[in-house]
């Protein structure tokens, strides 16, 4: 069960900035994976050319993956704020892309 309370204080200690992908390979080498879970599904993103971020949404409730064109601060806003009334009010509303 995902536990919305401890996902925002924990959320609230990080800096968000302006990241190119959600999953990659740092300097180092390493590989990483800063996607995240809301209340709604499991969110990651990549950042286009034009500095918004595609932005798919792994949805709970339909068990579908869902792409949304998001600029950095809508998905900043996001991150901070994992619940479902957060989705509903500012994130479902948002046009769905197409398949790229």
């Amino acid at each position: 069960m995902f536990d919305l309370e401890s996902a925002v204080k924990h959320h609230g200690t990080f800096i968000f900035g302006s990241p190119e992908s959600s999953i990659g390979i740092n300097k180092d080498g390493d590989s990483y994976d800063y996607s995240f879970n809301t209340e709604t599904g499991r969110v990651s993103y990549d950042k286009d050319i034009d500095n918004t971020y595609l932005v798919y949404l792994n949805n709970t409730y339909t068990e579908k993956i869902e792409k949304r064109r998001l600029t950095l601060e809508q998905l900043t806003k996001w991150f901070y704020d994992l619940s479902d009334e957060y989705f509903n009010e500012n994130v479902k509303n948002i046009a769905l892309e197409e398949n790229i």
